[in-house]
């Protein structure tokens, strides 16, 4: 390997050295997952919607198009951590 990439390395394990262990960032990891489910469970249900409509509709406000944006916005997230999960797996088989 050379020098150039073994110091990359080494900066990064450094940083790294903040988790006490793998438990503790295993931990940190599995509670974003878990929040990020629970996000989708909330915001991807009929009374949530209807709630948008309706303070819109009440306040005169673009609730509406505000909540499109932050689904868009949350499929990506999802996405990003599926793609996170995959790799961390992969790690954790290899």
């Amino acid at each position: 390997m050379e020098l150039k990439r073994l110091k990359e390395l080494a900066g990064v394990l450094n940083e790294a050295k903040d988790y006490s262990d793998s438990a503790e960032f295993t931990e940190d990891y599995m509670t974003v997952l878990d929040n990020i489910k629970e996000i989708g469970k909330i915001i991807n249900t009929k009374k949530w919607d209807n709630w948008m409509k309706v303070t819109e509709a009440n306040f005169d406000v673009k609730t509406v198009k505000a909540n499109d944006d932050l689904k868009t916005h949350f499929k990506a997230l999802n996405k990003a951590a599926d793609t996170l999960e995959l790799q961390m797996n992969k790690a954790d088989e290899g």
